[in-house]
């Protein structure tokens, strides 16, 4: 085999093996340079409402039940939702997602990190954080 087919193979192999979050359409993605952050995904919204209920469709499409969460706009408008789950047949990430305010209007945000500590500043300031110790992968998950 040519070396070139070789890379080739190895690359598609490790493309195809790696287990991403599922999104709906209008996500773009970026590589991220940030310690213990590899790619964040996202989406721009007009409004708040319409952020929280693209975020929950892309939150369900990842096996997240959302049907009973509550979110009080009115108490949290700048950012309503916040939280993290682990892909099944991921053990090396986690991914945490939250409604944010952007520029223009509000943002879904997914961020594929690795599992450890990590602490966001978000609308207008809110500190955000994730801490494995804390939010434990649930052993059914394996």
């Amino acid at each position: 085999m040519k070396p070139a087919n070789a890379l080739l193979s190895i690359l598609l192999i490790t493309h195809i093996g790696r287990t991403q979050v599922d999104l709906p359409s209008g996500y773009t993605s970026a590589e991220m340079d940030a310690p213990g952050i590899f790619r964040e995904y996202h989406k721009a919204f007009d409004n708040v409402t319409d952020a929280i209920k693209g975020h929950k469709i892309a939150l369900y499409m990842n096996g997240i039940d959302t049907s009973k969460t509550i979110v009080n706009q009115i108490k949290y408008p700048s950012t309503p939702l916040f939280s993290f789950f682990y892909k099944k047949n991921n053990q090396d990430n986690v991914y945490l997602t939250f409604v944010t305010r952007g520029t223009t209007g509000y943002e879904s945000v997914f961020l594929e990190c690795s599992i450890e500590y990590i602490e966001l500043f978000e609308s207008d300031g809110k500190l955000l954080y994730f801490d494995p110790k804390i939010n434990k992968r649930k052993d059914h998950e394996f």
